[in-house]
């Protein structure tokens, strides 16, 4: 996973402590900025500055491939399809109150 700040002339690494694996989605949150949203093999990931350090997103997901991730604005929900285990919703707004 790799983020350029300059449109696209220079990029970094902010895969940081992510378990190894495919990144299967990424979202930037469409109200915080720097707030990442990453999906892999293993669960949603969460970052508050950018993507230097991640956390696991609570709220009882599994522990199972994310297959994608949509923030929707208007209702402040995090939908997130997850294989073999359908789809969950998320208060987006409690995310936000952590950054």
């Amino acid at each position: 996973m790799w983020k350029s700040t300059d449109y696209g002339k220079t990029w970094r690494s902010i895969v940081g402590n992510i378990p190894s694996g495919s990144i299967n989605v990424i979202r930037e949150d469409p109200l915080v900025p720097n707030l990442l949203y990453a999906g892999n093999d293993f669960g949603v990931y969460v970052s508050t500055d950018g993507g230097q350090k991640w956390n696991v997103l609570g709220g009882n997901l599994p522990t199972a491939e994310v297959s994608d991730l949509q923030i929707q604005p208007r209702d402040s929900v995090i939908v997130i399809s997850i294989y073999s285990r359908g789809m969950w919703v998320m208060d987006a707004l409690k995310v936000r109150e952590v950054k």
